[in-house]
């Protein structure tokens, strides 16, 4: 009887032993499925990051594309003064050649006048 009973209370003990054990594959799991969501987190934090460098990238891209155009219109505005700077010269070619045409008339004038 002594025996059956010793045996009967190894058997509890060892029943309660495959319990714990049970629990701590249960927590064991729970651990890894706490770890899994930690790297996802984690990747979700890197991936954030990667979608502000490439919103700042973004920005850069619209800050040149801007700085172009300004070049682009100042480039035009050159070309304008250049072809202003060009009139201005056949103007005051022509307002030479005008008195130079004055002086004729006179010289002629006053040719005619004293032949």
């Amino acid at each position: 009887q002594l025996y059956l009973t010793v045996f009967i209370f190894i058997q509890l003990y060892l029943t309660v032993f495959i319990f714990i054990q049970l629990y701590l594959t249960v927590f064991i799991f729970i651990q890894l499925y706490l770890t899994v969501f930690i790297f996802i987190q984690l990747y979700l934090t890197v991936f954030i990051f990667i979608q502000l460098y490439l919103t700042v990238f973004i920005f850069i891209q619209l800050y040149l594309t801007v700085f172009i155009f300004i070049q682009l219109y100042l480039t035009v505005f050159i070309f304008i003064q250049l072809y202003l700077t060009v009139f201005i010269f056949i103007q005051l070619y022509l307002t030479v050649f005008i008195f130079i045409q004055l002086y004729l008339t006179v010289f002629i004038f006053i040719h005619v006048c004293i032949g």
